[in-house]
Formats: structure tokens, sequence, C-alpha cells
């Protein structure tokens, strides 16, 4: 019965989607009611979809409990005019701490495409692609669902791509939320209320007491709900600590190992609490939010003991299961409380935090403390027994062999099995994914007893596979060989970088009251920037740059240090459109350069961490850090700018005595002494002059408009960005040896 309810949740809106592509004038409920008659042809699946809006039975009253507490108080309303010219308002746009959007900006209709960002736009008409937007939307709709129809899990993929750019409402007031994501949270909270075993005359006061918003009635203030948080912890040392031979095939295993295995446990827990996918609210960045029936919590205590020993098993505690829960009641979903309960889910996963394997320590405490068999060889990585040729570990070594396996793979194939009781240890990543209860494996085509996920594209049911599955997009380049792509010093570096003031924006942000809804939205297209369009938008860069690390709401880029800034800025562009345009919305982050291709990624890593929080995260933040110092992102692209203009005179014939003349700027600027400061600026300008002079003529405007106006403007003040754009630019004209 679960079954139907999670469907019925699911699809109870998807009216609302074939009346907005044929301008239809049957109400929603009621085209609901025939689509799934077409469709299914089950009683009473099409009983709860056509009855929700007015239910008589106690499962008809479960998801019109769960519609409402979904979209909060924007119910759909019968809006006037034509609802196919209604697009989706961005939610970004109505986000706002301080400034926020210029104006209000709209999601254009059309298809998820990892290719192709759905940037905001100012035109509505554009927007619904002059009113054909969701005809050709459902029409490919219609088409796909025949092949998947009758498979649950397929149907949650299908819906995302297809209801993830459609609003909820067509109301346009309230039209900032995505059919997908309001029929998500609706499956979900339905599926936990069926779970709750709540007596239908409990239901029906409950109904009541939501329609008359009747929001301090007892029956509203009984925990029903739990809202769980899982965080994989340890990634940093996890990622970055691995020695630097082969350090690439390792770095793309464990890469997609940490965002995966996140998939992996939010799915083993669900399923083994009788729900399915559609429980998951949020999954990325490390961490993952459930929605389960409270009844569950005494279950849930069991498995978080159980999943923390496999993964203690399986990373010798380099990663760490952390996993928190908090009772969440009706009206903490009606009143807009949700809020206040997500930010004590964090501060109860922060207190998890401080006690890592407090359970095992007191139900296995050998598996912690030992005592150990010292081995003849140590793997320098998780410091287990090492084995074989490589040096490594069995383990370690089977994450090499995955990173090796994954350019070549289209297909991830999962296959549901028991799961395998291991003892002390789990020798491989096999073995780990065995006892989360999957079978996976890698592959170019599709296998029937699998569900198979097509890596890093929408398309997967013209490839016959049942939903897909995103993960970075990496090269099979080295270290030495993205150092040597490098313009002038020979080495590589890191990018990071993470979105600003995310927990004041979903405290403080939203205009209307919040809902489940609300935060699952904005989490969802927040992860997505960075978990899906990421692999495109480095596309240009080639193999001079890979993703180690990108979800959630931050990231972790390494490339031949010279490409590095123009990724920074092109990230930042991208990020602006797809927040349309907010300013509240931006993000901070630094490039640090490795003294050489040899140098340890770990001390790479947490230098550039340091800088990104001592200095980009300094003030008013929205700021990158890049050879030591910190700029705005305006400042930094004058900055590069006037790199580049320094670079062009030298490599058009110019002196490199140019880059000694603006590097000796910083001396200047630190002066106190006023008439000093004057006469060296004269100096300065006195040097210039000469150094345009010794130019060819056709060099000497351009010197004099891109170099000399720019470093001493008013006769009397000098750029600060001359000294570090000198810098910049001799590090890119050094010739290799020097």
């Amino acid at each position: 019965m679960i079954e139907n309810i999670y469907w019925a949740g699911l699809l109870h809106d998807i009216g609302k989607f074939w009346q907005r592509a044929e301008n239809q004038k049957l109400k929603n409920e009621e085209l609901s009611r025939i689509f799934i008659n077409q469709h299914y042809n089950d009683e009473l699946f099409v009983s709860l979809v056509a009855n929700y809006h007015q239910p008589t039975t106690r499962e008809e009253y479960i998801i019109a409990i769960a519609d409402k507490l979904s979209a909060g108080e924007s119910e759909d309303k019968q809006s006037g005019g034509n609802v196919a010219s209604k697009p989706l308002i961005s939610l970004f746009s109505w986000l706002k701490l301080t400034k926020g959007s210029d104006q209000e900006k709209y999601v254009p209709l059309k298809l998820y495409d990892p290719d192709s960002p759905p940037y905001p736009v100012a035109n509505k008409n554009e927007a619904v692609l002059n009113g054909r937007g969701y005809q050709k939307l459902w029409e490919g709709f219609i088409q796909e669902l025949s092949k998947h129809k009758d498979n649950l899990a397929s149907i949650l993929y299908l819906l995302q791509k297809y209801l993830t750019l459609i609003p909820s409402s067509a109301d346009n007031s309230r039209a900032t939320i995505s059919l997908y994501d309001h029929a998500r949270t609706t499956a979900a909270i339905a599926a936990a209320l069926y779970k709750e075993d709540i007596p239908e005359p409990t239901l029906q006061k409950i109904h009541r007491h939501l329609k008359n918003k009747n929001y301090q009635a007892p029956e509203l203030q009984k925990p029903y709900f739990l809202l769980v948080g899982g965080d994989i912890a340890g990634i940093q040392d996890f990622l970055y600590d691995i020695p630097m031979d082969n350090a690439a095939k390792n770095l793309r295993g464990r890469s997609f190992l940490v965002g995966y295995l996140n998939r992996l446990v939010a799915l083993y827990l669900v399923e083994e609490l009788g729900l399915l996918e559609s429980s998951i609210l949020l999954i990325g960045g490390g961490r993952f939010t459930l929605l389960l029936p409270y009844s569950d919590l005494e279950k849930l205590q069991e498995l978080k003991g159980r999943v923390e020993k496999i993964i203690y098993q399986a990373f010798n505690g380099k990663l760490k299961f952390i996993l928190g829960s908090i009772p969440l009641t009706i009206n903490d979903l009606a009143e807009g409380n949700i809020t206040k309960r997500w930010e004590e889910l964090g501060q109860e996963l922060n207190r998890e935090k401080m006690k890592p394997f407090l359970s095992l320590i007191k139900e296995t405490p050998e598996l912690i403390f030992g005592p150990f068999a010292t081995p003849d060889n140590i793997c320098p990585i998780c410091g287990r027994e090492a084995t074989g040729e490589t040096g490594l570990c069995s383990f370690c070594q089977s994450i090499v062999e995955m990173g090796a396996e994954l350019p070549k793979a289209e297909i991830l194939q999962e296959k549901r099995v028991v799961e395998k009781s291991s003892k002390n240890e789990i020798s491989n990543v096999n073995e780990l994914f065995l006892a989360l209860g999957r079978q996976v494996r890698f592959s170019d085509k599709p296998e029937r007893n699998c569900f198979n996920l097509l890596l890093n594209s929408y398309d997967f049911v013209v490839k016959n596979c049942q939903g897909f599955y995103f993960a970075p997009k990496t090269t099979a380049q080295e270290f030495e060989a993205l150092a040597k792509k490098s313009e002038g010093i020979e080495t590589w570096g890191v990018l990071r970088g993470d979105v600003d003031n995310l927990g004041k924006l979903f405290r403080e942000g939203f205009a209307d009251k919040i809902t489940i809804t609300s935060i699952a939205a904005l989490s969802r297209a927040m992860g997505e920037f960075f978990g899906v369009y990421f692999n495109d938008l480095l596309k240009e860069f080639g193999d001079k740059v890979y993703t180690v690390y990108a979800g959630g709401d931050d990231f972790f880029v390494v490339g031949s240090w010279s490409v590095l800034p123009k990724v920074a800025l092109k990230l930042r562009r991208q990020f602006t459109l797809y927040c349309a345009g907010n300013y509240d919305l931006t993000f901070s982050a630094a490039i640090k350069l490795a003294p050489n291709f040899k140098h340890p990624l770990f001390k790479v890593a947490e230098e550039a961490r340091e800088l990104l929080e001592e200095k980009a995260k300094t003030g008013g933040k929205d700021k990158i850090a890049f050879l030591d110092k910190a700029y705005t992102w305006d400042e930094f692209s004058r900055l590069q700018g006037l790199k580049d203009h320094i670079k062009k005179i030298v490599q058009s014939g110019g002196s490199k005595a140019i880059i000694q003349h603006l590097y000796g700027i910083k001396n200047l600027l630190y002066t106190n002494e006023q008439e000093t400061s004057y006469s060296k600026v004269w100096r300065l300008v006195y040097q210039l002059s000469r150094y345009r002079d010794s130019l060819a003529k056709e060099l000497q405007p351009y010197f004099r408009e891109k170099i000399m106006d720019v470093v001493v403007f008013n006769t009397t003040e000098i750029n600060p960005l001359a000294s570090p754009a000198a810098r910049w630019a001799e590090l890119e004209l050094r010739a290799r040896g020097d």
C-alpha cells in the first residue's frame, strides 16, 4: 500500500502539467484523474489522486494533508488568463538579505540539460518559448513515460527531468516552487504519515485544522515526523592526504566515492525502514536529509550503529558517519517553523561530530582499540597492511582501480542485495557497497536485472536506463602533466570556494512563509549548480583542469596554475547569472600554487583553505584570494586585465624592466611621508614615460592607454593593483628553468 501512497504523492498534481501544455479548461484534479485512469487504470491509485481535494478515506486524507504541508499557503488557485504563459519564477530572485535582485526573473521552460544551465531571464514570454514551452515538454514526457510508467523509482527521475523547471502553482505571485519539488516533498510527507498509522478520525481533524489555519490545535503539536541529517565527515583528509604517485587515478576514485557513498547510505537507511528514494529530501555535498516517520526513531538508531561500523571498517576511521535527528510536528511544517527546526538539526549534527565512534567504543571497543597485529608493510594512506606491488592496502588499491574504470564508464549499475555482514574489516570498495545493500558495477551498456543510472546525462530513457547520476568529470592527467601545461612557471595549483552566508539566506532570505519544500527546492537548485552544471562550465579548459569535489555549496578544483584564475572568474560570472543576478548570492574562493609539482596535495589544499577563511571570507566576503592577497571580484577582473596588458607589451618586444618598475610600486603604497610619496610618484611617471619612449611607435599609444593611465591617475594616485599585476605577469612570462 505504501507504494500507492508514493505514486499518488508524486503524480497527484500531474494535471497541472497537462492543463498548461494544452490549455485545458478542465480543473487540475479532473485532469489528474483522467491521466491516472488512462495510464494506470488502478482504482485505488485513481481515487487517491482524484479525491484528495475532498477526501473521504484514510489514504485520501493523507495525500490531502501532505499536499497542504508541502504547498504551505501557496496552494494552487484557479487563476485567470492563459496558464501556458506562466513560467517558474526564479526562487533566487526572491531571496533577499540586503540587496537581493534588481527584478523578478523567470526560469526558461525547457528540458533539463547538464550542458545548458537554466539561466533566469527577465522576459516572461522568452521564458515560456512564446507559449510553446509547456507543450514541447509534455510531448516528451508522455513519450518517455510509456517506457517507465510502472517503475516507481524511474518515475522520480522522469519527473525531475520534466517538472523541475515547471511551477507548481499557476498563481503568479506564488510561482517560485517547481512542480517536481512539490511532488517529491508531498510524497515524502505522505509516506511518513502513512507509516505512522494515524487513525482516520485524527487525520480528519488535522485536515480540518489545516484548512482553517488553526495551527495551535493539539493534533498539530504531536511529533509525527523525524527530520534526519546525515554527514560523511573527514572528506578533506580522505581526498587530499594521498601519495603524489598515481595521484590522478587515486583522486578520481576518491572523488567519486565520497559523493556516491552519500547516496548509498541514504538509500540503505530509507529502504531498511520500508521507505523509498522519494523520502530523501536532499543529497549532496557529503550530506543528506531524510523525512521519516517518528515511530522509526528506535530502528533508525540501530541502523546508525550498523552504518557507523561499516564506514569505520572500510575507512579505518578516516571517514566518519554522523547521523542526527529531531522530531517534527505538523505545526512545524504548517506554520513556517521549519527553518528553526532545520537549524536545530544542524546543531544536533555538530554535537554528534564531537563524539565520533562513541557507539562503537561502547559495543565493540576491540574494533577501535585493538589489539592489532603490526604489519610488515604499511599502506602509506590508511596505515593498514599493504599488499601486492603497489605498496597500498587492498582497499586503497581498489579505489585506484575504480578511478581507472570511471573515464570509460557510461552507466553505473546498481543491484539491490541482502547485505553481507563483515567481520572486522572491509577489504575493497565492492565489499563496502555490498555491506550497504548494493552490488555496483560500471559499464558501457545497460543490464536488464540492474537499476541502470546513466552517468552525467538526463537522456536515460533513450539509453534504456532507469535513472541518472552525476559525478565529477576528471582527467587522467597526473600532476606533473598539469604543471607542464601551465604558462610560465611549471607547477599546478588548487582553486577552492564556497557560497557566502548560505545559512543566513535560509533563515532570513525568504519573503514568504518558509515551507519544507522551499528549503528542499533552494538546496536542490544550489546543489545542481555545483553537482550538475559544474562539469560543463569547465569544458573549455580541457585537460588543464579537473574537479576533485563539487557539490552542495562548495567546490575544489586542481589544474595548471595559470588557468585557475580564468576558471574562477568564469564560475563567478555563471554563478551570478544562475542566481538571477542576486547581489546577496555570492561565493568566495582561493587559489594556491604548489611550490613544485611533487608538493603534497594535502598541504596545498590546507593552505588554500586558510587563504579562503582568513582572507577571502573576511569583511564582506565575496572575494578571491590569489598570490596571498584578497580582492573583490571586480578588482580581480581588473587585475587580470592589467596583467594581460603587461604581458602583451613584453611579448611584443618591450623590455621586462616594466615588471620591475611596476612591482616596486608596492614600496610607494605604504609610506606615511606624503611629500616623499609625491616625489616617488613623479619618479614613477618619469620611469614609465622613458619606458614608453623605448617601445616601438605602434606600441606607445597602447602602453599609454592600457598601462600608464591605469597605473597612475590624477597625476598623484597609484593603482594598488599594479604591483600584484606585475608579479602575476612575471610568473606567466618566466622561462622554464629560471
